[in-house]
């Protein structure tokens, strides 16, 4: 059977490596659910083997906090369906059901439900606020929750239950950004976390390498961590605004062979974070110092989430290396600051980008500095993206 994505349902992904209990496929997806995932992955991968055939797998948010715990629930048949036994969990007091049938933020319908057990309305005055789920949604949950929470999953036939996944977990996050917003199908009529914004990859040294190829297309969820980022200075003062994230290292890496820089080198992402403000003297021209070491690949997208192209990022980071960088060295006290700053901003603006775009992007000068950025990084050098 085909796994399917847990964040866009496209089949044939592969599972995680350590609690095989969600899929992923691409690293785009993967990297969009680690913040909810890493959470829960370590206790699946060691929760304790079923104590028995009536007991099946369950998440709960405890009244306390301060994160979720995997645990095992027991179930009894009474004739009429199965019922979990929760009064250890939660007590003797009354429970009421919300059910989560569909992802409505990622279109998505569930094989069967998923039942949230609560504190009925009328025990909500004698409950304290449920710290775990402030602390999981970062306080954005629209509904207040209180008393503890356990989160079960129902077949479609809603009389027997099953186990509990990590693909699930996304969803029930998912719903606890939801439930209680008012209007919700006028809030998000489009489901906007359904469809994926076209983004970059940017290959260090060792992937250009690898594949011959630099600059690469990527499908990248909405809701990704790189839309968190702060933009990139440049981009913003050319009216191309874009923020970037970088990927996992990979260990293959570490045994290539390879000549000029490290394999996991990445310059391009260095110049694309040079600081643009005038009055950040002592950073002026320089990239933070997480951008300037062992970058490895970087991801680059639309600030507005908009789809950007290879050959849009490429201009965007020639623009940044070739024009800009030698400005920023000429503005410098080690160059004698033989062109002021005022000069240097000049060029960062929209029209400054076009017209290096129209008169210097594909000229031989340019032509001539890739050809020896190349050769310092130790790849061939590549033929410009085409529009």
């Amino acid at each position: 059977m085909a796994i399917s994505c847990t964040i866009c349902s496209k089949p044939d992904s592969q599972l995680c490596g350590k609690c095989r209990s969600a899929a992923y496929c691409s690293v785009e997806c993967q990297q969009t659910d680690w913040p909810t995932h890493k959470l829960l992955c370590s206790q699946f991968s060691v929760l304790s083997d079923r104590p028995g055939p009536s007991f099946k797998r369950a998440i709960l948010f405890p009244e306390e906090g301060p994160n979720p715990v995997v645990f095992w629930v027991e179930f009894r048949n009474y004739g009429y369906g199965e019922i979990p036994q929760l009064k250890g969990v939660m007590g003797d007091e009354t429970l009421a059901r919300v059910y989560s049938g569909r992802n409505k933020l990622r279109d998505l319908d569930l094989k069967g439900n998923l039942p949230f057990y609560h504190y009925d309305c009328y025990a909500d005055a004698g409950a304290m606020v449920n710290k775990s789920i402030l602390l999981v949604t970062k306080g954005k949950a629209p509904h207040c929750w209180r008393g503890s929470v356990v989160v079960l999953k129902e077949k479609a036939n809603m009389i027997f239950h099953e186990d509990v996944t990590m693909a699930d977990f996304r969803t029930i996050m998912d719903h606890l950004l939801t439930f209680g917003l008012p209007l919700l199908a006028e809030l998000i009529p489009t489901c906007p976390l359904k469809f994926k914004a076209k983004g970059v990859k940017v290959n260090c040294s060792g992937d250009i390498n690898r594949f011959n190829k630099k600059y690469v297309a990527v499908d990248v969820p909405k809701d990704h961590p790189v839309f968190l980022a702060e933009s990139s200075p440049i981009s913003t003062l050319v009216g191309m605004s874009v923020k970037a994230h970088q990927y996992p290292f990979d260990k293959i890496w570490k045994n290539m062979t390879h000549s000029g820089l490290l394999p996991w080198s990445n310059r391009t992402a260095a110049f694309l974070h040079m600081e643009a403000d005038p009055k950040n003297a002592g950073t002026w021209g320089s990239a933070p110092n997480h951008w300037q070491n062992n970058n490895g690949n970087m991801l680059v997208v639309g600030e507005d989430k908009g789809d950007i192209s290879p050959a849009d990022v490429e201009k965007l980071c020639d623009f940044c290396q070739y024009k800009m960088r030698p400005l920023f060295e000429e503005s410098s006290l080690a160059a004698g600051y033989v062109r002021s700053k005022q000069e240097v901003m000049a060029h960062l603006t929209p029209a400054g980008f076009r017209k290096y775009i129209d008169e210097e992007h594909k000229s031989d000068a340019i032509q001539q500095l890739r050809k020896e950025e190349a050769a310092r990084c130790g790849y061939n050098m590549l033929p410009l993206q085409e529009t």
